[in-house]
């Protein structure tokens, strides 16, 4: 309801859009559990003519595979990556610290709403964006990634494989999407 008239004004703003979405699902979050702390990360992938953008809250991560090279374009909100930022900690000692799994921003359980990180990208070819759940974030890596979509080209067969490695790791989330894109004029497949 409050996304509709946003996206019917060419003028609406879509980080007020995102932020406004995030304060709607975290009251739902909150009202859907019993657990007044419960806590939820989104992520999403909006296609644009040329251009895509990506957002999250949490520690969802999107992955960008642009055909050569898979780089992070989510933005991690945990306390490890915090410790990082600061200096605290090395990217090495982040991966396995007790706080990787602790959020500093998500849905739900709090009284101030995270805004969204959100980033613009401009994309002229095919590329992919993986966006992986919080729980498979321990079993994908980039270089999985890489190797993954670089033997597949249909996004249902490398969101299969990718889910198919987290289990082989003993891992039972299933939260893996993977999104196409061609060309100049952006098209999901």
């Amino acid at each position: 309801k409050y996304h509709a008239a946003g996206l019917r004004d060419p003028k609406s703003n879509l980080v007020t859009l995102l932020k406004e979405f995030c304060r709607e699902a975290s009251f739902a979050v909150s009202a859907k559990t019993e657990l007044s702390d419960a806590k939820s990360s989104f992520a999403a992938v909006l296609l644009g003519e040329n251009s895509v953008t990506v957002t999250n809250v949490g520690d969802v991560k999107i992955y960008r595979y642009d055909g050569v090279n898979v780089s992070l374009v989510s933005e991690e909100h945990t306390q490890a990556r915090k410790m990082v930022e600061l200096g605290l900690l090395t990217e090495a000692k982040a991966a396995n610290h007790p706080q990787r799994k602790k959020l500093t921003k998500y849905l739900g359980g709090a009284t101030d709403v995270a805004v969204p990180y959100t980033k613009e990208i401009t994309c002229g070819g095919e590329e992919y964006f993986i966006i992986c759940g919080s729980g498979t974030n321990d079993c994908i890596s980039r270089e999985i990634i890489k190797e993954v979509v670089t033997k597949n080209d249909v996004p249902a067969d490398i969101a299969s494989e990718l889910i198919l490695r987290c289990a082989d790791n003993g891992n039972e989330d299933r939260t893996v999407l993977v999104i196409k894109t061609y060309g100049e004029r952006l098209t999901p497949v």
